[in-house]
């Protein structure tokens, strides 16, 4: 098979996959729409270089590390990075449905655009992708990977109306909200519940993994990912592990606000500048460490370039169209990472990530995407009995609306005990000792080599951020020793 004759016939497949084909002196290299399966590559001594991670990558080129400034901002704003950016300078990924072809002179990229239709009712035809996905997909030893949350319970919804009866997964302390609602929800419908506690040794014992395998990109404080997979006890490795990724498309994620949206969508590109400069403010590095770091990372962490670029990379007018597409990256990078990990151990299925689903969510009138609603029609005619349930420490049933303060925006989404408790993670001996040790190799982010300050009083966010490009950039430097020797 030539890939360019055939890219179109695999481009319009619905797998999730990448594709390296080599012929000669030309590799070809593509990915599928979602976007979400990662491949690397550069160009390093007249050849193509590419791999499943950056560090394969660098490994095949010989490349010595060099960070990507405007990677590293990316990464601080939304705890991912965006469109082919990695933190190495010379190292780029695919994009979704992108094909990337060098000819043994030139590199060429090329957009393929893959258009999934939708004709019907958006909000049945969701529903019935979701159905025919579990009833092609799942398996009987499936698990479904289950919190207090909207996107599990769907998927639940959509096992116990075709009949089956999976196996429920769920992590945290005791006491945490997706724990105690998980256990009253396998209680009820008696089934098999595995329920794993988080101490956080996992994540320290493995970090070269986890940072090999996101490639610095997942930021410490979400590898609660990888350590319930890790050290759950659960069925054998391969089995089918259900997760509501990108189940949140059908919500207004970032900015979930009721009528509030309304006016702010329809003050259209002013409104779409301020949300990105108040999202740019409020995840900014600290002041104070600031004088401390490059020039070139200062640059690029100004408020007013990071904005100017990403109106380019999101040319967006309307501030839901802008959301709708900010939520789709972070599928591509964030959750993408989560189910790198996830893989470590179990076969993801991800209904939500099927391009139909994706097709019909977009053809959703607003409405239902505000407030969980589409959520909750989606339940009440799969399993209505679930919607009983709550989903946050309110005790409210998952039935009962929003009500009117969310509409008016004077209410939070949800209140939530949390699954695991960074703050007191970070602060633990453990973790201090091995951060401590990382933090020398984050060599070219930091004037000079004092960076005694990153273990003084920090924000939660910095904490993360710099502790994850400390154990990947040690993990690199390791891992070039190694060659080395």
């Amino acid at each position: 098979m030539h890939l360019r004759g055939e890219v179109k016939a695999i481009a319009e497949l619905e797998d999730r996959f990448a594709v390296a084909y080599q012929a000669g002196s030309r590799t070809s290299l593509f990915c599928s729409a979602d976007g979400v399966t990662q491949l690397f590559y550069a160009v390093q001594g007249g050849a193509l270089h590419y791999g499943s991670s950056v560090s394969d990558v660098i490994g095949s080129a010989g490349l010595n590390w060099q960070w990507n400034y405007e990677a590293l901002a990316d990464l601080a704003t939304f705890g991912h990075v965006i469109g082919d950016h990695t933190l190495h300078a010379a190292v780029r990924r695919v994009g979704s449905a992108e094909l990337v072809t060098w000819d043994g002179l030139a590199l060429s990229r090329k957009k393929l655009d893959i258009q999934r239709y939708s004709t019907g009712d958006p909000s049945k035809e969701a529903i019935e992708v979701l159905l025919e996905t579990v009833r092609a997909e799942a398996g009987t030893d499936d698990l479904i990977s289950l919190s207090a949350g909207f996107d599990s319970r769907m998927i639940l919804a959509a096992f116990l109306a075709l009949g089956m009866r999976p196996n429920l997964l769920v992590m945290g302390a005791d006491r945490s909200t997706d724990a105690t609602i998980a256990t009253e929800i396998a209680r009820k419908f008696n089934l098999p519940l595995e329920h794993v506690p988080l101490d956080g040794n996992r994540m320290i014992s493995d970090r070269f993994l986890i940072v090999r395998l996101t490639s610095g990109t997942k930021t410490i404080d979400n590898w609660h990912t990888y350590e319930y997979i890790a050290t759950g006890n659960g069925p054998a490795p391969g089995t089918g592990i259900w997760i509501g990724s990108n189940g949140e498309f059908a919500r207004t994620f970032f900015f979930d606000r009721g009528l509030q949206f309304y006016v702010a969508n329809a003050l259209g590109s002013p409104l779409v500048r301020k949300f990105w400069d108040a999202k740019v403010r409020r995840n900014a590095l600290p002041d104070s460490l600031r004088p401390f770091l490059v020039e070139e990372l200062r640059e690029c962490l100004k408020p007013e370039k990071q904005i100017a670029r990403l109106l380019r990379f999101f040319p967006h007018r309307s501030l839901g169209d802008t959301n709708d597409q900010l939520y789709l990256e972070r599928v591509r990078q964030f959750v993408a990472n989560g189910l790198r990990l996830v893989s470590t151990r179990y076969s993801p299925r991800t209904p939500f990530l099927h391009p139909r689903w994706i097709a019909a969510v977009r053809r959703m009138p607003r409405h239902l995407k505000l407030g969980n609603h589409w959520h909750r029609l989606a339940i009440s005619h799969l399993c209505p009995e679930l919607l009983r349930f709550p989903y946050d420490t309110s005790g409210k049933p998952m039935s009962q609306g929003p009500g009117f303060r969310y509409w008016l925006g004077f209410s939070p989404h949800s209140r939530n005990i949390p699954y695991f408790d960074y703050v007191n993670f970070f602060n633990s001996p453990r973790f201090r000792e091995v951060y401590k040790m990382a933090i020398p190799a984050l060599n070219g982010i930091f004037l000079g080599n004092d960076t005694s300050m990153l273990l003084g009083k920090m924000p939660f966010r910095t904490t993360a951020y710099f502790a994850t490009l400390s154990f990947f950039a040690e993990m690199q430097i390791d891992s070039c020793s190694a060659g080395r020797a």
